[in-house]
């Protein structure tokens, strides 16, 4: 949190495209980092507060304009009706990453019948009883 908040006070007069630069390879590694533990509310708290802190970095920028015009300018919505932080410069669009998007993997439990220890233990354990 504290990074995130780091980078967008930093940009607070640079572009739009800029400060979604800077912040997709921090999502994306941390996401990625943490995405095989149980992260999915704090996947969601962590995407609320980014938005929290985006719409303060927006309204600083824009404070006579109304928050409706400032949504219209900065967040626009994608195919699946989601609203998304995005800057469109000519053909290129910058789309800010969100943490909940990245796809959680569940640990796999390995089977004590695969485990080699196991087959060690029960030939050591059949071998004595013989």
């Amino acid at each position: 949190m504290e990074k995130l908040k780091g980078i967008v006070s930093k940009h607070k007069a640079a572009p739009q495209a800029a400060l979604i630069n800077h912040l997709n390879p921090v999502i994306r590694g941390w996401a990625n980092y943490y995405r095989t533990v149980v992260s999915k509310e704090t996947f969601s708290y962590l995407d609320h507060y980014l938005w929290e802190l985006l719409w303060k970095w927006a309204k600083r920028r824009h404070p006579n304009k109304t928050g409706k015009w400032i949504a219209k300018k900065y967040w626009s919505k994608n195919q699946d009706e989601q609203w998304r932080f995005r800057s469109k410069e000519g053909e290129k669009e910058n789309v800010l990453l969100k943490h909940s998007s990245v796809e959680i993997v569940r640990h796999i439990k390995v089977k004590e019948t695969v485990s080699p220890y196991a087959l060690w233990v029960c030939s050591r354990d059949c071998l004595s009883v013989l």
